[in-house]
């Protein structure tokens, strides 16, 4: 999956990528780390990680973990529709860095 990903990236470029995640009903600790690191490799490469339509146990281990503060509340949308109508909105304004990168 992050090769598929980064295959993407490296090909249009963009400045956000929302990842829809309603389908997913458990996510363990290693995949958790995954995308604690693609988001680390996204950031380097001016991209944003967005997440969007996590169930209550994954956004509570999410939370759990830290990565949901490191995201911010507007990276972290309840579903896709939301995420993209967040990007419409805000288009014009320049995205919020987290600190740090």
């Amino acid at each position: 999956m992050a090769d598929r990903i980064g295959g993407f990236v490296a090909e249009a470029k963009p400045s956000i990528l929302l990842l829809d995640l309603s389908g997913v009903f458990d996510i363990e600790y290693s995949a958790l780390q995954m995308m604690i690191e693609c988001d680390q490799r996204l950031a380097e490469q001016g991209v944003d990680l967005w997440l969007a339509g996590l169930n209550s146990d994954v956004l509570a281990y999410v939370r759990g973990s830290g990565f949901a503060d490191r995201l911010g509340r507007d990276r972290m949308f309840p579903t896709a529709g939301a995420g993209v109508r967040h990007h419409q909105d805000n288009a014009q304004a320049p995205i919020a860095r987290r600190p740090g990168t």
